[in-house]
């Protein structure tokens, strides 16, 4: 045999199994177009005729749906990311603002760091003076008498 049905019996009887599935495909698709109604029988058919128009028509509304919903979703981030190009002086300004608090957070502490400094200086001093200034043997200094607050 030559031809489509040559060809078709061909892969049937050689071809690899996705090709026989497309033209078992073929055959079943033709069967529910061309066979009229009242000569099919029910065992071989899934579909009938009257069928197809709401099939058809409901994947052409999720296709169209799904393309307007990504038409909608690329302009929108096309939008975000040509305003956030044209706008980076907001980000600088407050980038500026908060390194301007940074600066003079480090600057309180620098102050606190060198007054801590200081206090311990003063009192290595003081112990020094008292270690320097006294006389071999300890000398027992008199406490003030203890005098109680009222709370």
């Amino acid at each position: 045999m030559t031809g489509t049905v040559g060809w078709i019996l061909h892969v049937l009887a050689h071809g690899n199994q996705s090709a026989r599935a497309a033209v078992l495909l073929i055959h079943h698709a033709t069967m529910v177009f061309i066979t009229p109604t009242s000569t099919r029988t029910a065992e071989g058919i899934m579909l009938n005729a009257r069928d197809l128009i709401p099939v058809l028509l409901l994947t052409s509304a999720g296709l169209f749906g799904t393309t307007v919903t990504f038409a909608v979703l690329w302009v929108r981030a096309r939008e975000r990311a040509i305003r956030a190009f044209l706008e980076p002086s907001r980000q600088s300004e407050s980038s500026a603002i908060d390194i301007q608090h940074l600066v003079h957070a480090v600057d309180s502490i620098a102050v606190e760091v060198e007054r801590i400094s200081e206090g311990q200086r003063f009192t290595t001093q003081v112990l020094t003076d008292r270690v320097q200034g006294s006389p071999s043997s300890p000398k027992r200094v008199s406490l003030p008498e203890r005098v109680i607050t009222p709370h």
